[in-house]
């Protein structure tokens, strides 16, 4: 007698995306993800341009809502539509590189897992960020666009079950919770997400506009939300880097996370330079002194801590924080560029340009290395 095989269907991916006005990068990543995705679904908040002809083009499924400031209304739009067995969420501006598709497939095939939290890598060229920046090296052709990236991490993939919905926040809502409640073990995916904010707003004054609208939606949150800390971080940090006179505000929105999440390391080394700017060098030293105290030693702590001590021109505890930060990573740019800076009042100038040179091969983009190190050249001949 022989047995039947029985052959098991090959899990599906609906890709689901927002949109608004993405002519520019919509074609880039609906073809990244292609080979992998069953249907693709769009969610237009309003495109103006050539958005929707482009996803028409590429086979997806497209409904225009009204943008009402609320992507949490938005994603749960396309969770209704989705009809395949997974469901993947890119934005716009992200892609998936070709040789890392075939790791996703296999990814969909455990029936144990339920979602998959990927690490998400976000180009940029400024390595004096609040963030752990990382040299591009070349192992991916998606890195060239930039001379390095951070990263964060996501939940992108997960299974399309019945009752799961986005919640939380306007500005950040998260299907994990939801995804949980219904017995769903959440992996981690080892395969980046490339995110080139870069190539849609390359000009300063278009990031700081999507800057204002997050800061808005991160304070219309904020009243259903009280207790995000998320929020309040979000909402300092926007204060800080793209408007002025709000220090006394953000450090209120900063004591307020910190006093939610005290483990979050990135609201101390905010507030360091919130106090910087107000010339309250103690304050600033005490919040880097409760970053340096907590678990995670990380080289941007005292990195930090070193270009603190530099500006208060204390030079034998800046060289100590400095090469602390370069024995735990030393690809840290902006560490090298403080040291550099350090040898510099010192007048070593050989060791200053050297200093300089070897923050350009990290971060090619490096404005002020690239400056100081001209500098330096001129007064070592002169």
């Amino acid at each position: 007698m022989s047995g039947r095989v029985v052959v098991k269907k090959k899990p599906t991916i609906s890709l689901c995306m927002i949109v608004r006005n993405e002519e520019k990068l919509l074609a880039r990543c609906l073809a990244s993800v292609k080979r992998i995705v069953a249907e693709i679904v769009i969610v237009d908040t309003g495109s103006t341009d050539r958005t929707k002809a482009i996803a028409r083009a590429c086979g997806a499924r497209i409904v225009s809502i009204r943008w009402r400031n609320d992507f949490l209304v938005a994603r749960n739009v396309y969770l209704k539509l989705a009809t395949c067995d997974w469901i993947m969420t890119l934005d716009a501006d992200e892609c998936i590189a070709q040789r890392d598709l075939g790791k996703v497939e296999k990814m969909v095939l455990k029936e144990c897992v339920s979602g998959y939290e990927f690490p998400v890598r976000n180009y940029i060229n400024e390595s004096n960020i609040l963030q752990e920046w990382r040299s591009s090296s070349g192992q991916y052709p998606e890195e060239e666009i930039c001379s390095g990236w951070f990263l964060s991490k996501s939940l992108r993939l997960f299974k399309n079950r019945r009752g799961l919905r986005y919640d939380g926040c306007l500005l950040q809502p998260d299907v994990k919770d939801s995804l949980r409640s219904t017995g769903g073990l959440i992996g981690e995916s080892m395969v980046p997400i490339h995110h080139h904010s870069r190539l849609k707003f390359q000009d300063t004054p278009d990031i700081k506009k999507k800057q204002m609208r997050y800061l808005s939606l991160s304070v219309k949150s904020l009243k259903r939300f009280p207790r995000n800390s998320y929020l309040h971080f979000n909402i300092a940090n926007i204060l800080f880097l793209y408007t002025r006179g709000n220090n006394a505000r953000a450090l209120a929105h900063l004591k307020k996370a910190i006093t939610l999440n005290p483990g979050y390391i990135r609201s101390y080394w905010l507030m360091a330079l919130v106090y910087q700017k107000q010339k309250n060098f103690s304050a600033a030293e005490a919040a880097l002194n409760a970053a340096l105290g907590m678990r995670t030693r990380t080289a941007l702590t005292y990195a930090l801590l070193g270009a603190h001590y530099l500006k208060c021109l204390d030079l034998t505890r800046a060289e100590k924080f400095l090469k602390k930060s370069l024995a735990i990573d030393n690809g840290c740019p902006e560490a090298h560029f403080s040291l550099a800076t350090l040898y510099r009042v010192r007048g070593d100038l050989r060791h200053a340009s050297a200093g300089y040179a070897r923050v350009l091969t990290l971060n090619r983009n490096h404005t002020y290395a690239r400056r100081a190190r001209i500098e330096v050249t001129r007064e070592v001949r002169g």
